[in-house]
């Protein structure tokens, strides 16, 4: 190469690390029949084109350097650079394992062949290309780091990925929020939940999300659970977020002063938790929704059907696989879980509101409630409102979960259990008991949630 073209690729390789794509275009367009057999004048354009996303035209200038020269590799996982942006993960692997027939220790291939091998699911394999190339890099250490933390969390391997997000954070600072997490979700699964919940309050300071009060909250309850000590922290929490409902509901649930969980607090929780709320019950195991539509299909005889707090409409779902409806509506605090329910198109009417006071007198022969009520410790407004929401003679069909005595009580989750004495006494006078069942509702931490399944009738006039 002599200066004049060292200087051109030079100037032309500047106006692209500047995003100045076009400029670079421009430049090499005035040399191109001179340096038109140069790989790195073709190189370069790929690069520009490549950068404006015009990736046909790119393919084009990077396949002439590659039948140009035998020995580069630059064009080739260029080539699968781009074949990676098309979805095209077959021929970029072809690309990749061609570079290192060339070059057996070139970095660039083996960070594309984790890629390739992490998009398609091969995760043994995407791992093994990321360590390679992670052992040889020097450029894009920061990037495989990046992607190693991510591949290992998810493949359970969360010893590793604090390792890889630390050494991140020791280079780039607590500024990166996207490592910082990834620590925070490590030391949460190797159960170090005070240092989780460090991590997870210091990201809050930074970027405030409901999610990552939710996140801080799951890791103060598993602290509780330990018998770990909180207050340091959640003082912290507070005194940084000193409306917040999530730290609201937590101080709460520690003094065990609750008697329902705020409107606020259920209303920021679901919101958070609508887009991914129906994948975290499955991996629950949950049973309620199921269970409470096969007791209405036993008891309903025509008429509108009330779900109370429906969420994302999973009891009408699953419903609507046994029996039609007249008229099916639903009713819940959040937002969000009512979009959802939106889109399962199975409600005719769908209104935000608090159950506690939701009124539509005399208006449903089954009002349904698949562990909605967990969230409410007293349940004396929540059973007067929908005895005068039932018609003569309809029924209330709920599950709780198992509480023990003759009332109800906070489990350090946050949630109420009830005993089966409890919904009795709440009965009296109201309604007869038609039923009473005793199931597993779901999974928790590994164990079975015990609870009930009841059907009340309503059966007088107060």
């Amino acid at each position: 190469m002599n200066e004049e073209q060292r200087l051109l690729i030079e100037k032309i390789n500047k106006f692209n690390t500047e995003n100045k794509f076009d400029y670079a275009i421009k430049e090499i367009r005035l040399y191109v029949e001179q340096y038109e057999k140069d790989i790195y004048v073709l190189v370069a354009m790929g690069n520009a084109l490549y950068g404006l996303k015009k990736y046909d035209e790119a393919l084009v200038y990077y396949k002439q350097a590659v039948l140009l020269d035998k020995t580069d590799t630059i064009a080739l996982t260029s080539m699968a650079t781009i074949y990676y942006e098309q979805a095209k993960y077959d021929q970029g692997v072809d690309l990749c394992f061609k570079a290192l027939n060339r070059d057996p220790d070139n970095e660039r291939a083996m960070l594309l062949l984790g890629n390739f091998y992490y998009v398609t699911k091969q995760f043994e394999n995407s791992l093994k290309y990321y360590e390679k190339a992670l052992s040889l890099s020097t450029t894009d250490r920061l990037v495989i780091l990046s992607n190693l933390s991510k591949l290992c969390l998810e493949l359970g391997f969360a010893d590793r990925a604090e390792q890889y997000s630390r050494e991140i954070i020791e280079n780039e600072g607590e500024d990166d929020i996207e490592s910082l997490y990834i620590l925070g979700q490590a030391l949460e699964q190797l159960e170090k939940f005070a240092e989780a919940a460090q991590i997870f309050l210091t990201i809050l300071k930074k970027h405030e999300t409901t999610d990552m009060h939710v996140t801080l909250g799951g890791c103060l309850y598993n602290m509780m659970l330990k018998g770990q000590d909180v207050y340091t922290l959640l003082d912290l929490w507070l005194d940084n977020f000193p409306e917040n409902p999530i730290a609201l509901h937590t101080l709460k649930t520690i003094e065990n002063e609750a008697t329902r969980a705020s409107a606020d607090y259920v209303k920021t929780l679901f919101d958070a938790f609508a887009d991914c709320f129906d994948e975290v019950l499955e991996g629950l195991q949950y049973h309620a929704p199921t269970l409470i539509a096969k007791k209405v299909t036993n008891y309903y005889k025509g008429g509108n059907i009330l779900d109370l707090g429906c969420g994302t409409g999973l009891c009408g779902f699953e419903l609507a696989k046994l029996i039609p409806v007249d008229q099916l509506d639903g009713v819940d605090l959040s937002e969000n879980m009512i979009k959802k329910a939106q889109c399962r198109k199975l409600y005719h009417l769908l209104e935000q509101a608090d159950i506690s006071n939701y009124q539509k007198l005399n208006t449903y022969t089954v009002i349904m409630s698949a562990d909605v009520l967990t969230y409410l410790g007293d349940l004396k407004e929540v059973f007067e409102q929908v005895w005068k929401n039932l018609v003569p003679k309809g029924y209330f069909i709920f599950s709780v979960s198992k509480g023990s005595g003759d009332k109800y009580e906070m489990e350090k989750s946050g949630r109420f259990v009830h005993s089966k004495e409890y919904i009795r006494s709440l009965s009296l006078n109201h309604f007869e008991i038609v039923e009473c069942e005793e199931v597993i509702l779901r999974k928790e931490l590994n164990e079975d949630v015990h609870g009930f399944i009841f059907v009340l009738k309503k059966d007088s006039e107060k």
